[in-house]
């Protein structure tokens, strides 16, 4: 499931990156220039939607992983660290 979550941020952030260059540099298609900046426009909020879903799987499967070494320990739980202090 990280794997699958890292997978759709990088994917959201090459699609992003490509969405921003269309945006500057204005590829050309066949549509005027409005609907060429409404497309770009769009294919960035969608980046930023596949971006955020990798997140959530991400965030998802570490806190699987958690709950399994909790469960599995011997209920100590200061042994187990998720990496994100500020969370509590």
């Amino acid at each position: 499931m990280k794997r699958l979550g890292s997978l759709l941020m990088a994917l959201g952030a090459g699609i992003g990156i490509i969405a921003a260059a269309g945006i500057g540099g204005m590829f050309h298609l066949a549509f005027p220039w409005l609907i060429n900046l409404a497309l770009a426009k769009l294919t960035l909020v969608g980046s930023a939607g596949v971006m955020a879903a990798g997140a959530v799987v991400h965030r998802l499967a570490v806190r699987r992983e958690i709950a399994a070494k909790v469960s599995a320990g011997d209920g100590e739980r200061s042994a187990v660290t998720s990496g994100d202090d500020n969370e509590r």
